[in-house]
């Protein structure tokens, strides 16, 4: 069965070599193949394979062409060079022109606490500037109760100040200020703790809007008791940061002791109405020491 299976495909590719204009190399046969019963033979056309006519009048530009250069392996630097990937880094202009896409629940919050003269709007600013310094466009609201310093800017005690927008309603400014609200990326909120629509704003930013939120207010009044809505945004923050001032023991300061005779929680002042003290020192203003007196007496 084999043997005429073999004989069959030598017939075959015999009686196309002796047609005219179709010449077969039999050269190139496989013998396992055979063995198999499976006929194989590379087939090679004449229309392949050049005359001896052919040959001889390409020799002459073979002879011309010239030989070809040897090629040199380039230095292993800059086969290195080659094989890592390069990724652009965009100018902070050109991620401003970037087209936004905002996902819904993709922002965070990030909360900025502590008493009177501890940094907090330092910090803000900083964080603001960090993200500015990324090509992220900021928001900056500030409350309209906060008189301290113009009302057009976010100002620190140590003199530090960025442009914003003041408002006495989150809620309202989010209005407001449509275009501003729609183009940031981050919003900052200085003096939080006399926003009475805080929690609610930034959920919404931050969950709906996918916005980034930095909040930096007071933690506790000068009774040490929770001031305004900000201790509310703890459980659903990203980052909680607590910071301290300096008393004047040169202990680190953690609250806020009033000098003035007043029992309002909401008394904005300066150095002219607080002081930054530690534990030790606001338990002994409040339990009738002359602290107070000497404070006073060293101005």
């Amino acid at each position: 069965m084999y043997h005429s299976s073999i004989s069959r495909a030598l017939q075959h590719f015999q009686g196309n070599a002796a047609s005219p204009g179709h010449h077969t190399c039999l050269a190139s046969v496989d013998p396992r193949q055979l063995r198999l019963g499976i006929p194989y033979m590379k087939k090679q056309h004449l229309s392949q394979v050049p005359s001896k006519a052919a040959q001889t009048a390409t020799a002459p530009l073979q002879a011309a062409a010239p030989a070809p250069q040897a090629v040199v392996d380039p230095p292993a630097a800059v086969q290195q060079a080659a094989a890592v990937p390069h990724f652009p880094v965009p100018s902070p202009i050109a991620l401003q022109q970037r087209p936004r896409f905002v996902v819904a629940g993709s922002g965070s919050v990030h909360l900025i606490m502590g008493a009177m003269f501890a940094g907090k709007t330092s910090e803000l600013l900083r964080r603001v500037r960090e993200e500015q310094g990324k090509g992220l466009n900021v928001l900056l609201l500030k409350s309209c109760k906060d008189t301290r310093y113009t009302a057009a800017h976010i100002s620190s005690h140590s003199g530090e100040r960025l442009p914003c927008k003041e408002a006495s309603s989150l809620l309202h400014a989010r209005q407001e200020w449509a275009a501003e609200y729609e183009a940031a990326d981050v919003i900052g909120i200085d003096e939080s703790q006399f926003f009475s629509d805080l929690t609610e704003f930034v959920t919404t930013a931050a969950d709906v809007d996918g916005k980034h939120v930095i909040v930096a207010g007071l933690d506790g009044d000068f009774q040490r008791r929770k001031f305004g809505q900000l201790l509310d945004l703890v459980p659903m923050a990203e980052g909680v940061t607590k910071l301290h001032g300096l008393c004047m023991c040169g202990r680190a300061s953690a609250f806020s002791l009033r000098m003035a005779a007043s029992d309002n929680q909401e008394l904005v002042g300066g150095a002219e109405l607080y002081r930054p003290v530690c534990r030790l020192c606001y338990n002994k203003a409040h339990t009738g020491s002359r602290l107070l007196q000497e404070c006073t007496a060293h101005e």
